[in-house]
């Protein structure tokens, strides 16, 4: 022990070996005993295979047992597993799976810890708020919107998707699934809508990607939540265009507006880009080091001549715009474009609510391609062009 710290009768309050080596074994039993009480998968106190106190137990049986929705002793079970002699990389997988289910099980319980820590309700009261969350972001040692963003998911699923929690607590789902749900329905006001949400898109979430579902979360918000056109149109009214200052004598350009038109300039941009590159010689140039034949110094340049003029063969900028031709779909089935109806409708892809879809079909600067409700067959393809 150190002798600085020590005092005349010999304490210290740093521990030598052999407390150590005692206090971990007593860990280990009562880690045991408490595993026993779960009646956890992996029985009789963790015995391992070749241990005196009994038959032990093989790494196939733990693995065997980790199967199935996850539990607190989860982590004992995986912690006893020799992995440097599992050679099966199926087995490894299985163990990666089985972590994956433990950290949803883990986020699940602190999601109810947070709950509790800050109630499962808004308060109303901004400063109130605000000291919960500097409170859980120095308790976390995270930003404070972290904490916004841990306070937000914990009181959306305790509060709002039950079933998600359940799910998330059994190792259904993971902390990705149920973030992309609090997140795609944070608009969301009316209860009804947001039960129905969980209800249609819960039961096919555990064999989903976060990605998958995300696409799922926002065509039932599209469809059963009567304000999504109203926000869609708001949403609109928010287009803008920001710049800042970047290091090395260089600026960022951003554009917020409709997805479609984003898409729309993402394509010419690509387009223009590809030209530019040839032109300049592709990679045959930037294998030679022309940094500005890249593809992404030429979608750059392309998008400045698109905006301030025209990219020459040679790379420089003749301040003449050429005219861009832009095309967007929308898909929807008769009786929605009839007002018969109000289901789903697509827009480039994705899901938007039944009014918006009729708004772009009626337009004449679009392609519309209309489907029956039913079947989903081809009925109409229109052909106006902008």
């Amino acid at each position: 022990m150190p002798d600085e710290v020590a005092d005349a009768d010999g304490w210290s309050p740093y521990p030598c070996e052999e407390e150590l080596a005692l206090g971990a074994e007593l860990a280990a039993l009562d880690l045991a005993e408490w595993a026993a009480d779960l009646d956890a998968p992996v029985e009789a106190g963790w015995v391992r295979d070749g241990d005196d106190d009994g038959p032990g137990l093989l790494d196939v049986d733990v693995l065997d047992a980790l199967d199935g929705p996850a539990t607190a002793a989860d982590l004992l079970a995986i912690d006893s597993l020799d992995l440097a002699a599992l050679t099966d990389p199926v087995d490894r997988l299985r163990v990666v799976r089985a972590l994956d289910r433990v950290i949803a099980h883990a986020t699940a319980l602190q999601h109810e810890v947070v709950v509790g820590v800050v109630g499962a309700e808004v308060s109303g009261r901004h400063l109130e708020e605000r000291h919960r969350e500097v409170e859980l972001a120095a308790a976390r040692r995270t930003s404070h919107y972290s904490a916004g963003v841990a306070i937000e998911r914990a009181r959306a699923l305790h509060s709002t998707f039950p079933g998600y929690l359940r799910a998330l607590r059994a190792g259904e789902v993971s902390p990705a699934h149920t973030a992309v749900l609090v997140e795609q329905t944070r608009a969301v006001e009316s209860p009804e809508v947001l039960d129905a949400i969980e209800a249609r898109t819960l039961p096919r979430a555990p064999r989903q990607t976060p990605g998958q579902l995300k696409a799922a979360v926002v065509a039932a918000v599209a469809e059963l939540d009567p304000d999504a056109s109203a926000r869609h149109r708001r949403a609109r009214e928010q287009r803008r265009v920001g710049v800042r200052r970047l290091e090395d004598g260089l600026g960022f350009l951003g554009l917020v507006h409709d997805w479609s038109t984003v898409a729309a300039i993402e394509r010419v941009v690509r387009s223009d880009g590809r030209r530019l590159a040839a032109a300049r010689g592709g990679a045959s140039a930037v294998a030679a080091g022309d940094d500005d034949a890249g593809a992404d110094a030429c979608r750059a340049d392309a998008l400045a001549a698109r905006i301030l003029g025209e990219v020459r063969p040679d790379g420089s900028v003749r301040w003449d715009r050429e005219p861009a031709r832009i095309e967007v779909q929308v898909v929807l089935d008769l009786a929605t474009l009839r007002s018969e109806a109000d289901h789903v409708c697509l827009l480039d892809g994705a899901p938007v609510p039944a009014a918006i879809g009729r708004e772009v079909a009626d337009a004449a600067a679009w392609w519309r391609v209309v489907t029956a409700p039913v079947t989903g067959h081809l009925l109409d393809y229109g052909s106006a062009t902008y």
